[in-house]
């Protein structure tokens, strides 16, 4: 359940991003293009007035099937890499560190002063 939870809230959040910076990215594409004028002020009124409030949304639709499924999924793993680094970590500070082999020389990690371990 917690799992759906984050990818609920992670796919809420890209949306809501998405959606309330659209207009900035509308503008931000036509000065890159180098659509119109060269003014953030000026790209502005001639959308309002050749589009209407709505052309500054213009292609949001297809940035949020991009933007939600990652904002999504980020947070869920995360968070699931979190839980298992959590656990690792807790069995290492219970039981001796692992021990590594390199040729026939065997070295333990508390040997080399990892202060995590």
């Amino acid at each position: 359940m917690r799992e759906v939870g984050e990818f609920l809230s992670g796919a809420l959040a890209g949306a809501m991003t998405k959606a309330v910076l659209a207009p900035l990215e509308t503008i931000r594409t036509r000065m890159a293009v180098g659509v119109g004028s060269k003014n953030i002020s000026d790209i502005f009124i001639e959308i309002i007035e050749q589009q209407g409030w709505q052309g500054l949304w213009a292609s949001n639709a297809i940035n949020m099937l991009r933007i939600v499924p990652t904002q999504a999924i980020e947070p869920g793993t995360f968070e699931c890499v979190k839980r298992a680094m959590t656990l690792a970590q807790e069995k290492w500070s219970k039981e001796e560190c692992p021990k590594v082999q390199i040729d026939h020389v065997t070295e333990l990690y508390s040997q080399l002063d990892f202060s995590d371990c």
